[in-house]
C-alpha cells in the first residue's frame, strides 16, 4: 500500500477466508457514514495485501460477529466519508519521557497549538487518562493461573515426598544390606534423591507431551467463543518449568534421603 494510494484495501486473512478473496480482487461492501442524516454508500475496492491479525475478530460460533480489521489509506476512506484528504479524527503521539511532568508540558504545547489552529474542542488526553477506570481482568487471570501452579506444586511436593519416605519404609531391608556391604549414609542419601529427580523429569516429560496438545485444545475450543488467538511456545519456559521441577524433587527427596541415611544397619537387617 502506497502513501496516498485510493481505493485500495488490506484485509485480515481470516476475512480474505471466508469472503474468498484473494488480492487483486475487488472487495464490494456498504459503509456507514455519520453525518446529521444517516447515510450508506457502497464501495468498491481493490485488495491489495491479506495480513495476519487476530484482533476484533468473533468466534466461529457467531457467525454474524465482526471479521476483525481491514487497513486502507486516509485519503480512501476520507474520500467515501466526504472529509478532507488530511482529515484524522485522532492522533496518537508516542513519548520517550512517560514521567508526569513531561505529560502535562506536551499536553499543554498541543492544546496551545489546537487553540491556535481554532480547534480548542478537540480533547487532549494521556493513556492514562483514556483507562481510567477501566480495570483490566489479564492480572487477576494471570494471579489465579499462579496461584493454582503454586498449589499444585505444593500438593506434588508433598506427594512426592510422602512417596519417596514410603519407599524408604519399605526398602528398609535393602538399605540395611546396602550398609552393610559398605555403602555410607551419603550413598544411600543419594540413591533416594536420584529416585526423586528421575519421578520429577518423567512428571515433567508426560506433562509436556500431554499438556503442549492439551493446551492447544483449549485454546481452539475457547477461539470458538472468544475469537481466534495466537498460540505461541517459549522453550525457555518450559526449561524454567523444568529447573522449578528439578528444585520441587530436591527439596522434598532431603526429608526422606536424611531419614534413609542415618538408619542403623542392626536395625534394618532386623526390620520385617
Amino acid at each position: 500500500m502506497r502513501p496516498r494510494e485510493q481505493g485500495t484495501i488490506v484485509i485480515n486473512d481470516t476475512a480474505a477466508q471466508q469472503l474468498g478473496l484473494q488480492v487483486g480482487e475487488h472487495l464490494s461492501m456498504q459503509v456507514d457514514i455519520q453525518t446529521p442524516q444517516a447515510e450508506t454508500r457502497q464501495v468498491s475496492w481493490t485488495v491489495v495485501g491479506v495480513v495476519h491479525n487476530v484482533d476484533y475478530l468473533s468466534g466461529s460460533n457467531d457467525p454474524t460477529g465482526p471479521l476483525g480489521e481491514a487497513f486502507t489509506t486516509p485519503e480512501t476512506l476520507n474520500r467515501v466519508l466526504h472529509k478532507p484528504a488530511d482529515y484524522a479524527d485522532r492522533v496518537l503521539i508516542h513519548t520517550y519521557d512517560h514521567s508526569a511532568q513531561a505529560l502535562q508540558q506536551l499536553q499543554a504545547q498541543i492544546r496551545a497549538i489546537l487553540v491556535r489552529d481554532g480547534l480548542g474542542n478537540a480533547g487532549v488526553r494521556t493513556y492514562q487518562d483514556l483507562f481510567q477506570g477501566v480495570v483490566d481482568p489479564l492480572p487477576t487471570i494471570y494471579s489465579l493461573f499462579y496461584a493454582i501452579a503454586i498449589l499444585l506444586a505444593l500438593i506434588g511436593l508433598v506427594s512426592l515426598a510422602l512417596t519417596i519416605a514410603t519407599s524408604v519404609l519399605e526398602r528398609r531391608l535393602e538399605i540395611g544390606i546396602l550398609r552393610s556391604l559398605g555403602a555410607t549414609g551419603w550413598h544411600v542419601g543419594f540413591v533416594f534423591c536420584i529416585e526423586g529427580l528421575a519421578l520429577a523429569i518423567l512428571a515433567w516429560g508426560l506433562g509436556v507431551i500431554l499438556g503442549l496438545p492439551g493446551g492447544i485444545a483449549i485454546m481452539r475450543l475457547l477461539s470458538m467463543f472468544l475469537g481466534p488467538h495466537d498460540v505461541s511456545i517459549d522453550p525457555v519456559f518450559l526449561l524454567t518449568t523444568l529447573l522449578f521441577i528439578v528444585g520441587i524433587a530436591s527439596i522434598s527427596s532431603c526429608g526422606p534421603a536424611l531419614s534413609a541415611s542415618q538408619v542403623r544397619i542392626r536395625e534394618t537387617l532386623l526390620y520385617e
